[in-house]
């Protein structure tokens, strides 16, 4: 069962809940729904970085959106994709935005995206790192949807686990990791 698009931002106490700038806010071109498939039972999540040539400095939701506009027509132009293939992104300031749809598949890991969610963080953490705010955010929207699904820290992937591919980043994956370990087999 896909999670409502609202569902993130539901949570027993205030200083969990997660705002999310939802597609309107970027201005997101709509889905081609001829080229997506629906999302089976999730059963893993998987993270990613940006991963550009050069450091993210984004700094405005303008900017942000401009950068999330033009992820989602280079995964149209070069995947054939009818949409940006992360779920989820998380800028250099923390903020958590909607990408694809819940209801649809994503495209973000080639071959293994079936019942798999994709977060991006926006960055090249080759070069850089991640702001404590994408990592707090991170680590609550991960605790959130691992816990809506029952997804045990050993289905929560980086992409580099599943392809080979510097993704995450150097400075992301033991972050993520030990994340990930400090779950020690709870779903949240």
């Amino acid at each position: 069962m896909p999670l409502p698009d609202d569902a993130l931002a539901e949570a027993p106490a205030a200083a969990e809940r997660l705002v999310m700038n939802p597609r309107t806010v970027w201005r997101a071109e709509p889905e081609t729904v001829a080229k997506l498939n629906r999302m089976g039972t999730v059963t893993r999540l998987t993270l990613h970085h940006e991963g550009e040539p050069t450091p993210n400095e984004d700094t405005s939701r303008d900017q942000v959106g401009a950068t999330l506009r033009r992820i989602q027509v280079e995964h149209r132009r070069r995947m054939n994709a009818g949409d940006i293939g992360y779920h989820y992104v998380i800028d250099r300031r923390g903020e958590l935005w909607q990408g694809r749809s819940l209801h649809w598949q994503g495209a973000h890991v080639k071959a293994q995206n079936e019942g798999n969610i994709g977060i991006m963080l926006l960055g090249n953490f080759d070069l850089q790192s991640p702001t404590e705010p994408q990592l707090e955010t991170l680590r609550r929207t991960v605790a959130r949807l691992a816990s809506w699904y029952k997804i045990p820290s050993s289905r929560l992937f980086l992409h580099s686990d599943l392809a080979t591919t510097r993704c995450p980043g150097i400075h992301l994956r033991p972050r993520f990791s030990a994340f990930r370990d400090g779950l020690g087999g709870r779903a949240a």
